[in-house]
């Protein structure tokens, strides 16, 4: 069982968001996300000030937003700063941080992630509308997060 310890902490503004990690601002490596932390961390948006919790292979384990991104409406702005974005082992997740797909709520998908949606929503339609039967938006809808999960899985 791996233990989530905390042994490093650097802040800085979101410069690159992809995949499953990060860079921020003024620092040439990534930083990715550990695939062992329970609750798994989000993914910020680009342009959020946040400080890091790295664990001792160098992975994100806990990230604390400092500032919101200059996109973030004022109202939203004071919540998002106190919010803890990802959970670490003494304090409980809430439960809209208990997504699969790592990244921030409201924030747009990445490129690759909407290319997948895409995809899955196709391949809905087509299994769904297969021998001229009529299609229903809700329907396809829900096929298409059942194949979105299995991709992604």
């Amino acid at each position: 069982m791996t233990t989530q310890t905390i042994t490093d902490t650097v802040s800085g503004v979101v410069s690159r968001v992809a995949g499953h990690g990060f860079q921020l601002a003024g620092r040439d490596s990534w930083l990715n996300l550990s695939k062992y932390a329970k609750p798994a961390p989000l993914l910020p948006r680009g342009g959020m000030h946040v400080e890091v919790g790295l664990d001792r292979a160098g992975y994100v384990r806990a990230v604390h937003l400092l500032a919101p991104s200059p996109e973030d409406p004022p109202a939203d702005a004071a919540a998002r700063a106190s919010k803890l974005l990802y959970p670490s082992d003494d304090q409980p997740a809430p439960a809209v941080e208990q997504r699969t797909d790592h990244s921030v709520p409201n924030a747009p998908p990445d490129r690759d992630t909407r290319i997948m949606r895409q995809a899955v929503l196709n391949t809905a339609t087509a299994i769904l509308g297969s021998g001229g039967r009529g299609v229903n938006g809700a329907d396809v809808l829900a096929l298409a997060a059942t194949l979105e999960g299995w991709v992604s899985r």
